[in-house]
């Protein structure tokens, strides 16, 4: 069986701010922050279907490809006897700071984004990172598959 993983990375900035817990609502500028972020998000997702089912047809016409070979071109290409022109699998998921959990994730998200860091913020996302890898299920599923 021959396995590919394709792991998008979604480096966005999750929702921000308390005001939904409040009776007074948000301020101008918290409204104008929401209505971005719900774009950028709605964008995002929007990128990665595109790109799964992008993924999904590849996979079908390699697919195709591979057993439309003969035997000989079969060999010339590598393939053992008696393999299967359909022994391939696509792993395509998306790596978020959401695989962590919500608390943790609203945590990573309430951190300030600029092009300088403290070196304590830096390890605390380059750890996040890791740990989002690692509790991912397409990860776990990739690695975890015979």
């Amino acid at each position: 069986m021959h396995r590919v993983l394709f792991l998008v990375i979604d480096g966005g900035k999750g929702p921000t701010g308390d005001w939904t817990k409040t009776a007074e609502g948000p301020t101008a500028p918290e409204i104008v922050v929401a209505a971005a972020n719900t774009a950028l998000d709605s964008g995002r997702r929007a990128s990665y279907t595109a790109f799964d089912r992008t993924m999904s047809e590849w996979r079908d016409g390699l697919v195709r490809w591979r057993c439309a070979l003969s035997a000989e071109e079969m060999r010339k290409y590598g393939a053992s006897n008696g393999s299967n022109c359909r022994d391939l699998k696509f792993f395509v998921g998306l790596v978020s700071f959401d695989d962590l959990g919500r608390q943790r994730a609203d945590e990573l998200n309430s951190m300030p984004t600029r092009f300088k860091m403290t070196p304590q913020t830096v390890e605390s996302v380059v750890g996040a990172a890791r740990d989002a890898l690692r509790a991912n299920a397409t990860f776990r599923m990739f690695l975890s598959y015979p």
